[in-house]
């Protein structure tokens, strides 16, 4: 099945918005709440279309883009109707009619339509922030965060992860430094992060094709942000033969992942991040004990999205007694499978 495309957009869905920022309140207070709407491969409209000229012979048609979602076909300005008049592949694009409704010569074939990138179900959603900064390297190894990092998750340079060196205050510097002009991206978590100033809860939907999706109606805010530590977690016990194993959690961070195998670590598995999940590559011994140790994100998980479908997410920023950053700012994030 095809990998859900997850697309962060404002509330009235016109541009993307992942980055979240609130102004200075007192301790203790609440800011007003924002709104987003969370996609899953929002769909493209596409408007009386010209998918060409019949000729009397010509019984196939094909539309400029395919995974359509719901197309409406007219030939000569008469709309027809999808079984009787044609057929469509909507993975395709492409429309076919039907003996005895072929368009004659000169009638016109238009079509409009709505289509996505062909993305799959979003069964399991998970809402969580984090802080992103990106720069453009200018040679040296190290980077200065706009505030000091209780946790760096993920340094990439041009895309691919890297070995963080040291983090000394709000200066990371990184293994190796990245050539001139390449873009580094270093992920990480501060007090906004780690003390969950950031809420969010999802009430509403987006719901274009009709899918009949369900609204979670929440009511209650839920802290997204940093992350817990989970300590020789009893994950199972092999039986010479299952190669697949659960976490008790999802959401996990990857490069924290500790697998051992009757107290020995093996790292010839691969790991599901998100749905906490761990395939070894040979199957764990018959009564051999199963433990992990590895961190997880602290998130809240919203309803499924079908293909074509939105949430609407409510997000607001509140200052615990205990913080010290006089704003909050973070990069909501959207995991899902």
């Amino acid at each position: 099945m095809s990998a859900p495309k997850i697309d962060i957009m404002n509330s009235t869905s016109s541009a993307v918005q992942d980055y979240l920022g609130f102004g200075a309140r007192p301790l203790g207070g609440t800011s007003n709440a924002i709104e987003v709407v969370v996609w899953n491969d929002k769909p493209v409209n596409i408007t009386s279309e010209s998918l060409g000229t019949g000729d009397g012979t010509q019984d196939t048609f094909s539309l400029a883009n395919q995974h359509v979602f719901e197309a409406e076909i007219r030939v000569a300005g008469t709309l027809k109707t999808e079984g009787t008049h044609y057929a469509i592949s909507k993975p395709a694009g492409q429309i076919q009619f039907t003996p005895g409704n072929i368009p004659t010569a000169g009638q016109s074939v238009t079509a409009t339509y709505s289509h996505g990138t062909g993305s799959g179900m979003a069964t399991d959603v998970f809402l969580l922030s984090r802080r992103r900064q990106t720069f453009l390297s200018t040679g040296s190894a190290n980077f200065t965060l706009a505030a000091a990092p209780s946790l760096v998750y993920e340094a990439l340079v041009d895309g691919a992860e890297v070995e963080v060196a040291s983090v000394t205050g709000n200066i990371v510097e990184l293994a190796d430094a990245p050539a001139s002009d390449a873009v580094v991206v270093i992920i990480y978590e501060d007090e906004t992060v780690s003390k969950q100033v950031l809420q969010g809860k999802s009430s509403g939907v987006e719901d274009p094709l009709g899918t009949g999706m369900s609204d979670d109606a929440q009511s209650t805010y839920i802290g997204i942000g940093g992350s817990v530590l989970v300590e020789n977690e009893a994950v199972g016990t092999g039986d010479g033969a299952d190669r697949v194993f659960s976490l008790a959690n999802q959401c996990v961070i990857p490069s924290s992942l500790v697998v051992k195998v009757d107290g020995v670590e093996v790292t010839e598995i691969v790991a599901d991040a998100i749905r906490g999940d761990i395939e070894f590559n040979e199957p764990p011994g018959d009564t051999l004990a199963i433990t992990a140790t590895y961190r997880r994100y602290r998130t809240h998980k919203i309803g499924a999205l079908p293909a074509g479908s939105g949430r609407k997410v409510q997000l607001r920023a509140h200052a615990p007694t205990t913080t010290t950053l006089s704003v909050a700012e973070a990069n909501l994030e959207v995991w899902a499978v």
